[in-house]
């Protein structure tokens, strides 16, 4: 049985399934429980995804019994908490970063002392994680470093900017959040911006290239890559420059045909997601277009989240804690896996789980019942208003990159029949290969958004 936590449970109770007048009621604390309403965007594109760079410079260091109290150059400071602190910037998660009484503790320094790695990185204190009982004998900065004398001999050196970086005060941790939230878009929105396009053999040759288009995969997540002919191992090349040579290839390459007649009963036709009855879907899918006659469709699954929590806050609710089971069978396996309709991490929406051709029997709390459906018919709603879907006209030899933990996609046949090749892969490979290449070719106020993990 799928069930929900305790804490979904007390939360859903809140909840009542239906009015005397068959409406939704909304609970009292809805607005509260489902989260800030997404802050307004007039526009898309690169220049949102740029933060502020900082300098880190330290102004002054105040030692205290269990951790170091800091003030940076821009007056952000730690702050110790009283016996009831304010967790209104998190207020789905009780139990988040604010709980912490400083800013960098003795114990979490101790831990990250770069002498306690090997050359692999690989900590050496795994199991010794308690700094001496008498703490650091001194703390100083020195040429843009933290250094810490501990009382046993040991000095400990913290770049100032990897500090600022791993920075876990409550201020931080909302800071990082909002600045790594995705740009959402609908139908207009993403026309005025443009399709990102780029050249099949500069992806192959160019590492900033390369770089861009995966830039742009995590800004939007959908880019379009040209030129690339109709050869059986363009997918797989691709593949292999988005997410190295070890990437997952979930079900392998896949070639697929739709005719004009059939399109409409086929699975592809509606907006969806793949492979959502894995624990952990692909996150990119690369579909090649071999044929004249293909169109894509896609959208935005995050703009949808975004919209219900703001229009039907208790719906929102509903979808991101109640967890629908999705299934795959065949001959030899049968996949099954139950995923929240929208993943939502303190507070932001972070993942879409969408393929009712895969849906699995639900088994949920009979309270319940009536008012997810109702929760579920709204999002498809949603997802069939032409505000947020976006058409695009395959040409053969051209590759849509997909990010299929965000984006709801669907193909079909404009001609008599058209044909396709796919191939899927795991999100954190795109993303491993995202960082790597972020560290030589990122413009000074790149940022990596959240995309679906």
């Amino acid at each position: 049985m799928f069930h929900v936590s305790r804490e979904a449970r007390l939360r859903l109770s809140q909840v009542r399934p239906r009015s005397s007048c068959g409406h939704v009621k909304v609970p009292s604390r809805a607005s509260q429980l489902a989260g800030p309403p997404p802050r307004p965007r007039a526009y898309i594109g690169r220049q949102l995804s740029i933060t502020a760079s900082v300098e880190p410079t330290i102004l002054h260091l105040e030692s205290r019994s269990r951790s170091l109290h800091v003030t940076w150059s821009d007056q952000r400071t730690s702050q110790v908490l009283s016996s009831k602190p304010d967790f209104s910037a998190f207020p789905n998660r009780t139990y988040c970063v604010l709980t912490h009484r400083g800013q960098f503790h003795w114990n979490w320094l101790r831990d990250h002392c770069q002498k306690a790695t090997n050359a692999s990185k690989l900590k050496t204190n795994a199991l010794n994680l308690s700094p001496p009982k008498t703490g650091p004998v001194k703390t100083a900065i020195i040429a843009n470093t933290l250094e810490v004398a501990w009382d046993d001999g040991l000095r400990s050196i913290y770049p100032l900017d990897w500090l600022r970086r791993n920075d876990y005060s409550a201020t931080a941790q909302r800071s990082l959040q909002l600045e790594t939230a995705p740009i959402s878009w609908n139908k207009e929105e993403f026309q005025n911006h443009g399709m990102p396009t780029y050249e099949y053999r500069s992806i192959l040759e160019d590492e900033r290239t390369l770089y861009r288009l995966l830039s742009d995969v995590n800004l939007l997540g959908v880019a379009v890559v040209r030129q690339s002919g109709t050869g059986e191992n363009v997918v797989r090349d691709l593949a292999s420059k988005l997410a190295s040579e070890n990437f997952m290839t979930y079900e392998g390459v896949q070639d697929v045909t739709l005719t004009t007649p059939d399109v409409q009963d086929s699975e592809l036709s509606s907006p969806h997601q793949d492979m959502c009855y894995y624990e952990s879907p692909p996150g990119i899918q690369i579909v090649q277009c071999l044929s004249d006659g293909g169109e894509a469709k896609f959208l935005d699954g995050f703009r949808l989240a975004q919209n219900l929590r703001k229009n039907a806050p208790a719906h929102f609710e509903l979808l991101s804690l109640l967890r629908q089971p999705f299934e795959s069978m065949g001959e030899r396996h049968r996949l099954l896996y139950a995923h929240p309709i929208i993943g939502v991490y303190n507070s932001e929406v972070r993942g879409i789980c969408w393929s009712p051709p895969y849906e699995g029997v639900l088994n949920i709390y009979p309270e319940f019942v009536e008012v997810y459906y109702e929760a579920k018919k709204n999002f498809s709603m949603m997802i069939s208003d032409p505000e947020y879907v976006v058409c695009h006209s395959m040409q053969p030899g051209e590759v849509l990159v997909v990010n299929n933990r965000r984006v709801l996609h669907a193909y079909t046949a404009s001609a008599e029949q058209c044909r396709y090749r796919c191939l899927h892969v795991n999100l954190d490979h795109y993303l491993s290969r995202l960082r790597e290449l972020a560290q030589d070719y990122a413009e000074k106020h790149d940022v990596i958004h959240q995309c679906g993990n």
